[in-house]
């Protein structure tokens, strides 16, 4: 078995998104109220967004596969944890564990991948590339054939995607002590201070890349929300889910085919979020043109997530890459403690059609402001 195959099943594992459709509908379920799950969402993006420097440091430090193996590990307790949520401490505890594995996972499946493929081509960069397009495509399946399951896992059981998502990452525990560490070539190279590493070009990266990640998760709050305004099962919901994993697998794919530079392709990929948003929003639609909207959101946040990965990964050295890439969380995680939340009490107040109306708004104005981060990313180099 090829390291790329290896690599990618281990992506798929830790990729799967059983609970992404039902996390809300497990907590609504076990007598939470958005406004508690939204509280539980604050409180794991803060945990994530304190965590992302220091786990992308200790990434660099100890090495990929240790951090691949803490990360398997964590995913097990983590989600067998909660199962077994039922009470509001519980959950936040729950939610507290699971914003460090955010943190501890945030950049390392790119690094690593990134590293992988530099080490097996001629062409370090173009290898790295294609192991990045590779995470990404298979993240996408991921998401797709869990999320199709996912709604069917829930009827039989609510705590089976939960409990499923943990036995699958502690499945690939073998795989990952079979891949290779990164050469000694890479790891040797000399370590550069956290200030010198953010040159002009790496913090425009890194503005380009948060600018993406808030406009693209943010809104992904009050996905279930609308599902269940209008009328879906969970299952259904799930569907719905699989086309906007189709969508983002599409994204993945595009990513090197599209001919246009990469500036105009993360400006338009945050105008086409902010359009399908106004398309969900938009009164007097068919409920299917919003549904449609919601589905091809995916396609234009994967486009632009997986430049940034390139762009960041291209820019850093294997001493600080999982840090710089998680820099870009750090930065978008910041914004996101308070968009996600204000998003889950729109739709708590008014009702999720609403919360996309105002995402639309929000990300017309950030599409202007990643045209001037990117205009004076330019200015600045020459």
């Amino acid at each position: 078995m090829g390291t790329k195959l290896r690599f990618g099943i281990i992506v798929t594992a830790l990729e799967v998104q059983f609970w992404f459709p039902v996390w809300l509908l497990f907590l609504l379920d076990r007598g939470f109220t958005i406004g508690q799950a939204a509280l539980a969402d604050a409180i794991f993006r803060i945990v994530a967004t304190i965590g992302e420097v220091p786990a992308g440091w200790l990434s660099d430090r100890i090495g990929r596969k240790k951090s691949l193996y803490l990360t398997l590990v964590g995913t097990a307790v983590t989600f067998f944890l909660i199962a077994a949520v039922t009470t509001m401490p519980g959950l936040i505890l729950a939610w507290t564990v699971w914003g460090v594995l955010w943190a501890l996972v945030s950049g390392l499946l790119t690094a690593y991948g990134w590293e992988l493929g530099h080490d097996s081509a001629e062409d370090g960069a173009a290898g790295g590339v294609e192991y990045v397009r590779v995470r990404r495509i298979c993240a996408a399946i991921a998401m797709l054939v869990s999320l199709v399951s996912a709604g069917s896992l829930y009827e039989i059981s609510v705590t089976l995607p939960f409990t499923l998502t943990a036995v699958l990452a502690l499945a690939v525990i073998p795989l990952a002590v079979s891949l290779p560490d990164v050469s000694a070539a890479q790891q040797h190279q000399a370590r550069v201070p956290v200030r010198a590493a953010l040159t002009g070009s790496m913090r425009t990266a890194i503005a380009a890349g948060a600018i993406v990640l808030v406009a693209g998760w943010s809104i992904q709050m009050v996905f279930q929300p609308l599902g269940m305004e209008v009328g879906l099962s969970p299952a259904n919901i799930s569907f719905l889910f699989a086309g906007f994993a189709v969508a983002q697998l599409v994204g993945a794919w595009l990513v090197g085919r599209v001919r246009w530079d990469r500036d105009s392709v993360l400006v338009l990929s945050v105008a086409g979020i902010a359009l399908m948003c106004f398309g969900v929003w938009a009164p007097g639609l068919h409920q299917s043109v919003a549904l449609l909207s919601l589905v091809t959101l995916g396609l234009f946040y994967a486009v632009g997530t997986t430049y940034c990965d390139i762009w960041v990964s291209e820019l850093s050295t294997a001493k600080n890459r999982a840090m710089m890439l998680s820099l870009v969380s750090l930065t978008g995680g910041i914004v996101m403690v308070g968009t996600r939340p204000v998003l889950g009490l729109v739709a708590d107040t008014w009702d999720a059609h609403a919360a996309f109306g105002v995402w639309a708004a929000v990300c017309a104005a950030l599409t202007f402001a990643l045209w001037v981060v990117l205009k004076r990313g330019r200015t600045s180099i020459t």
